[in-house]
């Protein structure tokens, strides 16, 4: 996945070391209240009947296999690098890559 400000230009290492900076620390220890928050939003649209049933169930079925995943240390948040743009997913973004695979 690329990263959301990808334009497909090069991106020069230390233009990534400064603006990323150590926001990877950051957000390796929102995982958990991430996908706990992305569950709930996902309820919420469901609720709305903005989501369907089947939708909802399987994105936050992604999303609890993501945070057990990470809490069992099967994966974790680094500092992305220009050669590695799966390093920015978050675990909103590859819970939806799950609930669209398993559909």
């Amino acid at each position: 996945m690329a990263r959301l400000w990808d334009k497909g230009l090069p991106l020069d290492e230390q233009i990534l070391k400064f603006t990323a900076g150590e926001d990877h620390v950051l957000d390796e220890r929102l995982v958990a209240y991430d996908a706990r928050a992305s569950i709930a939003h996902a309820r919420m649209l469901e609720a709305q009947g903005l989501l369907a049933r089947q939708d909802c169930a399987a994105i936050c079925a992604g999303l609890e296999t993501l945070a057990a995943a990470h809490a069992a240390g099967d994966w974790s948040i680094t500092r992305p690098s220009s050669d590695d743009p799966k390093a920015t997913s978050t675990p909103t973004t590859l819970a939806l890559r799950f609930a669209l695979a398993s559909a």
